[in-house]
């Protein structure tokens, strides 16, 4: 839904039947926000990034000499070295940098 019209509904209710429901906004913590197309990392946007560049890498293995879609090597993550992705939510420098609901329910 457009974000233009999801603003006007937001606060209303929405009835179905003889079912009725309240709308609201429901904001993302940091931790689940997309991923910065800079640095290839989470809780941030590429224009506030202020991480290594690695748009130009592949992000699964950060070789200079191919693109993701054609890697043949093992992913490995280029912050903290683990067998994920980077920006994977299993990254312990992710974990450490921006605590997520998990972390705290543990």
């Amino acid at each position: 839904m457009p974000i233009r019209e999801a603003r006007r509904i937001n606060g209303k209710q929405l009835q179905i039947g003889q079912v009725s429901v309240a709308l609201k906004e429901e904001k993302r913590p940091p931790s689940e926000e997309g991923r910065c197309y800079r640095c290839l990392e989470r809780g941030h946007k590429a224009n506030e990034c202020k991480g290594v560049d690695r748009s130009k890498l592949c992000y699964r293995c950060e070789s200079k000499s191919h693109r993701a879609a054609d890697c043949k090597q093992p992913v490995i993550c280029g912050t903290c070295g683990g067998k994920h992705q980077i920006g994977s939510k299993k990254c312990s420098k992710q974990q450490n940098d921006a605590p997520n609901e998990e972390q705290d329910n543990a």
